[in-house]
C-alpha cells in the first residue's frame, strides 16, 4: 500500500521521487505545474469544476454534461484499513500531495470567488444535467431518435437543445471511457521524460 499512496499524485505529473522530503523542491514543482494548467479540477468538487471550466473556456453549458461511465461500486472498491488510512492522511509520509492539494484547492476556490452568480449556475447545471441524464437514457428517445430537449437558462442566449447525437458522449459505455483514459494518459506531456526532468531535480 505504502508505494502505491507516496506521493502519487505529485509522482504522476512527473515529479522525482527522490525529492519527496525536499519543501523547496515540492513547492518549486508545483509552480511549475501551476504554469502549465490554467485550470485545476477536483473529484470533490466536480459540478463546480466543470462550471469554471465552462467559464474558463467559454463553452456552452452543452459541453460539459456528463454521465457516470465507471462509477464504483461497493463490490469493485478496494477496502483500506485503518492503516492505508491512516498513511494517505498522513502530511509526513505524503508531503507532497498534501501540498499539491492544499495549493491547487486554494487557488481554486479563489477563482470560483471571482465569478458572479456562480453557485446559481451550479445549482442550475446540476438540475440540467439529471434532465439530461434522464432523456439520454429514456425509452422515449429509444422510439424516436429525433426527438430534442429543450433547455432554457440565462447563462445562455439562446435555449439548448439536446438530441441523439448529443447523447452519445453521455452514453458512453466503461470499455471506451477507459479507453479514451488511456489515450490520454499515453499523449499527456507529464509523461515525457524531457518534461519530466525540465527542473533538473
Amino acid at each position: 500500500m505504502q508505494r502505491h499512496v507516496h506521493n502519487n499524485f505529485l509522482q504522476w505529473l512527473g515529479f522525482n521521487v527522490k525529492k519527496s522530503n525536499d519543501k523547496k523542491a515540492i513547492k518549486d514543482y508545483i509552480d511549475f505545474v501551476e504554469r502549465r494548467f490554467k485550470l485545476v479540477m477536483f473529484t470533490e468538487y466536480f459540478d463546480e469544476s466543470l462550471v469554471l471550466l465552462r467559464r474558463t473556456m467559454n463553452w456552452s453549458m452543452t459541453d460539459i454534461f456528463y454521465s457516470y461511465a465507471n462509477e464504483a461500486t461497493k463490490k469493485s472498491g478496494t477496502v483500506l484499513s485503518p492503516d492505508d488510512i491512516n498513511k494517505l492522511l498522513n502530511i509526513k509520509h505524503n508531503l507532497g500531495d498534501w501540498m499539491l492539494y492544499q495549493h491547487f484547492n486554494k487557488s481554486f476556490w479563489e477563482k470560483v470567488s471571482t465569478q458572479p452568480e456562480f453557485f446559481d449556475e451550479v445549482k442550475v447545471f446540476k438540475q440540467l444535467n439529471t434532465k439530461v441524464r434522464e432523456f439520454c437514457f429514456s425509452q422515449e428517445l429509444e422510439k424516436d431518435k429525433s426527438l430534442k430537449l429543450e433547455l432554457i437558462t440565462k447563462w445562455e442566449l439562446d435555449p439548448l437543445y439536446f438530441g441523439e447525437k448529443d447523447c452519445l458522449a453521455i452514453r458512453i459505455k466503461d470499455g471506451k471511457a477507459l479507453e479514451f483514459s488511456h489515450a490520454l494518459d499515453k499523449y499527456c506531456p507529464f509523461r515525457s521524460s524531457k518534461l519530466k526532468y525540465e527542473l533538473k531535480y
